[in-house]
C-alpha cells in the first residue's frame, strides 16, 4: 500500500518531499542549536541583576518583593540604555555618511547589499554537472564550480563601510535586548525567591528545631503586649 501511495507522487512531488524533510531537519537542528545558545546566554545575562540589587537586599533597605521589582527595573533599564549606546551611535554614523554620500552621488536607492556581496564568494548551482539522477531523482552530487570570489571595487566603497556599520549597530542592539530580558526574567524570579517563606524539610514534631522557638503561652502575652 506505502508503494502504491508513492508512485502516485509525480517527479517534481517526490524532488520537493525530498528537499522539504531535508530542509525541515536542518531547520530543526539549527532552532535547537540557536534556542541552547540563547538560553545559555540569557541566563549568563541574568545574573548580572544579582550584582545590581544585591547590596539592598543584604542589607535590609529593602524588605518587600514590591519595591525590589520596581528598584531592579529601574537598574535594569539603565544599564540597558548605557549597553546600548554603542549600537544607537554607530547607528548614527551610518546614517551621516550615507546621507552624505547619497547627497553627493544622488544615488538615494543604491543596491548595498548587492554591491557589499562582491566581498563574498558565489557559486553556480544552475551547472547542470553537479546534478546526478539518482533512482529517479536529481540530486546534488558535487560542489558547484566557484562564479565569483570576492574581489575589491573601488565604486562600492560606501557599501562596504555601510553594511558592516548596519550589521554591527543590529547584531550590538540585539544582545543588549537579550541582555535586558535576562535580567527581567532573574529579578522576577528574584523577587519571588528573596522573601519566600517556605516549610520545606520542617516537621512540626521535630523538637531540635524547636528549640528556641517561643512558645504557644509566650506567642500569646506577645500579641497580648502589641494589641
Amino acid at each position: 500500500m506505502n508503494s502504491l501511495l508513492f508512485v502516485t507522487f509525480s517527479e517534481s512531488d517526490k524532488k520537493l518531499l525530498i528537499i522539504a524533510i531535508v530542509f525541515l531537519v536542518v531547520l530543526l537542528l539549527l532552532l535547537g542549536l540557536i534556542g541552547m545558545a540563547i538560553r545559555q546566554l540569557t541566563a549568563s545575562f541574568g545574573k548580572q541583576i544579582d550584582n545590581e540589587i544585591h547590596d539592598v537586599v543584604v542589607y535590609r533597605i529593602i524588605d518587600n518583593p514590591k519595591d525590589l521589582f520596581r528598584y531592579g527595573m529601574i537598574k535594569n533599564n539603565r544599564r540597558f540604555v548605557k549597553e546600548s549606546l554603542p549600537a544607537f551611535l554607530i547607528f548614527l554614523v551610518s546614517i551621516i555618511l550615507y546621507i552624505t554620500y547619497s547627497a553627493i552621488t544622488g544615488m538615494w536607492h543604491e543596491d548595498f547589499l548587492g554591491h557589499f556581496s562582491s566581498l563574498l564568494w558565489t557559486w553556480d548551482w544552475n551547472d547542470p554537472s553537479i546534478w546526478s539522477n539518482f533512482w529517479g531523482l536529481t540530486l546534488l552530487s558535487s560542489w558547484p564550480p566557484l562564479v565569483s570570489s570576492p574581489h575589491w571595487v573601488n565604486e562600492y566603497w560606501a557599501s562596504y563601510l555601510l553594511v558592516p556599520l548596519w550589521t554591527i549597530s543590529i547584531v550590538y542592539f540585539a544582545i543588549t535586548v537579550q541582555a535586558w530580558i535576562g535580567r527581567l526574567i532573574l529579578l522576577r524570579r528574584r523577587t519571588k525567591t528573596v522573601f519566600q517563606k517556605t516549610l520545606e524539610g520542617f516537621n512540626f514534631y521535630d523538637e531540635k528545631k524547636a528549640e528556641g522557638a517561643p512558645s504557644a503561652s509566650q506567642s500569646q502575652n506577645e500579641k497580648e503586649k502589641n494589641s
